[in-house]
């Protein structure tokens, strides 16, 4: 399913009149880089000025690289949406994936939950490398439309990676002690997945 969703996230951004970015990621991309590589070579002896103008230029680097995924964030968010909540709500809580492997994802009372259900379950959903990458694209396509200047972004990016980092560990943790083998996202939903009769 998270396949299906990426593939599709990607083809859409590819796409110049739906990502009037898309021809800027690849000079954002050589310019955070290039700026990058300067900080970290120059950072541990520049003092005063020098290592200002250093974290300035990376700030503002990496502030144009992540305006320029803005489209890429904001489309995953939509997908996310439209195929975990509205398509598996709209089908009886089964994605594609899930009819494949027979199983479904029911309320407490075994019945399809309902959209703020299915809302709360997957707003903290991603890939395995980030759990909570969806909240964390929703949060940067905020701060990247609402315009923070660069400083701003670059400390709340930090802060956002360091969040996920500790969502990630905290969903982990509550998977690995919780007797029923419900994720974080199941028990905050109140929902869980379901094997269906064969």
């Amino acid at each position: 399913d998270m396949l299906f969703v990426i593939f599709l996230t990607t083809m859409v951004a590819e796409v110049y009149f739906l990502n009037p970015y898309k021809y800027d990621t690849s000079d954002a991309l050589k310019n955070y880089d290039q700026a990058y590589s300067e900080y970290y070579d120059k950072a541990l002896t520049a003092e005063g000025e020098e290592l200002d103008t250093l974290t300035t230029n990376l700030n503002k680097a990496l502030y144009k690289f992540e305006k320029s995924q803005m489209f890429l964030y904001g489309y995953y968010v939509l997908f996310i949406f439209i195929y975990f909540v509205v398509f598996q709500k709209w089908n009886n809580g089964q994605t594609l994936g899930k009819k494949l492997f027979k199983v479904r994802v029911v309320n407490s009372n075994d019945e399809n939950p309902s959209f703020l259900q299915y809302v709360l379950k997957y707003l903290l959903y991603g890939t395995s490398i980030s759990l909570g990458f969806t909240l964390v694209a929703l949060i940067k396509v905020i701060l990247l439309a609402v315009g923070v200047g660069s400083t701003v972004y670059f400390y709340s990016f930090l802060g956002m990676q360091y969040f996920a980092f500790l969502l990630e560990a905290l969903l982990v943790i509550v998977f690995l002690v919780n007797k029923d083998g419900k994720s974080f996202n199941d028990i905050l939903a109140k929902t869980k997945v379901i094997y269906l009769e064969k």
